[in-house]
């Protein structure tokens, strides 16, 4: 009777989540964050390309760069509008809060207050004065507490890509008031790491090398997306050659001395609302690896398949990708 009861509840849950995800979005997709042009006389117009099918604004609203300061180094971000429930994004290796354009420009930031910052050493953030004690998880980790608590985003749904998602795990130990956790192109790690965790391809060690030429750095670029894809964005390259290089070889050595904490004992001890997803068409990542391992809290009770999407989904399939994001935000934030 209890078992049957249980299974009951469980379908009631992640069919109620699939419904408030579409209605959600749905609603997301009537607001808009910039106001449409209306002429002084006439009839009122929109302007023709305001929006595109990803449901982000091609007329993009400016959104400036701020900067905090934490521990004498000027971190920048981004966030927008919003004064909705928070959300705070953290990017990969070598690249920059600017792979989340697609998400700060979308309609959600309208009514969601969502945030995107720069990692020490990238983008346009300082680089690191003693790059091995800031370029590690622990180091990464110490930061963006740091930035959580001066921002007051402590509430926060806290959304981590690749390195980001690392990261995400290793603070989620100190954010109790977290709303929950959504990482992908993340790998849980122990340590020592197993072996099968990412999947045979020489671009994973790209992550890891001081200094990269243009072509290795274009090569590293095209392997966070899907196979072949021909709209890999120059700034992916860009980013990459931009970004310290130190903050690649000092990651490196704190995950081969580990500096980190066992992932999978967090994702398994976990008490917050985790939502992991995996593309389909990951050149990095194992996604086998992370459907064998136990997350109790884990969002849907499966890991979630985006098909035709590489490592970097919230960029390839940014209308999917928003959408199983704004559900999750609005499940943990209105109904439990």
């Amino acid at each position: 009777m209890s078992s049957n009861k249980h299974g009951c509840l469980s379908l009631l849950r992640s069919f109620s989540s699939t419904l408030v995800t579409l209605l959600f979005c749905l609603a997301l997709f009537t607001m808009s964050g910039c106001s449409l042009s209306v002429p002084q006389e006439g009839t009122p117009q929109a302007i023709p390309q305001e929006l595109d099918h990803y449901g982000y604004t091609k007329t993009r609203c400016a959104l400036e760069t701020k900067y905090v300061t934490i521990n004498d180094l000027q971190i920048a971000y981004q966030e927008t509008k919003g004064t909705g429930p928070a959300v705070v994004l953290v990017h990969s290796n070598s690249t920059s809060k600017k792979v989340f354009e697609k998400q700060l420009h979308s309609l959600a930031g309208a009514y969601l207050r969502i945030v995107a910052l720069d990692l020490p050493g990238h983008g346009e953030s300082d680089p690191a004065q003693d790059p091995f004690a800031t370029y590690s998880a622990l180091g990464y980790t110490d930061m963006l507490l740091q930035f959580v608590d001066q921002l007051g985003l402590q509430e926060a749904t806290f959304v981590g890509w690749s390195l980001g998602g690392h990261l995400v795990l290793e603070a989620s130990q100190h954010l109790p008031q977290a709303k929950g956790f959504f990482i992908y192109g993340t790998p849980p790690i122990s340590f020592p790491p197993a072996e099968n965790a990412f999947l045979p391809n020489p671009a994973v060690m790209l992550g890891f090398t001081p200094e990269l030429t243009p072509e290795l750095a274009g090569q590293y670029a095209s392997a966070l997306f899907a196979p072949e894809n021909p709209s890999v964005p120059d700034f992916v390259a860009e980013n990459i050659l931009s970004t310290d290089p130190f903050a690649r070889g000092a990651i490196g050595m704190a995950m081969a001395t580990g500096a980190y904490t066992d992932e999978v004992g967090i994702v398994g001890n976990l008490s917050a609302p985790l939502a992991v997803l995996h593309g389909g068409l990951d050149q990095l990542v194992n996604g086998e690896y992370i459907k064998s391992l136990t997350m109790p809290t884990l969002w849907t009770d499966d890991v979630i398949d985006v098909s035709c999407a590489g490592h970097a989904v919230q960029w390839e399939q940014p209308l999917a990708f928003n959408a199983l994001l704004y559900g999750f935000v609005f499940y943990v934030n209105y109904l439990i």
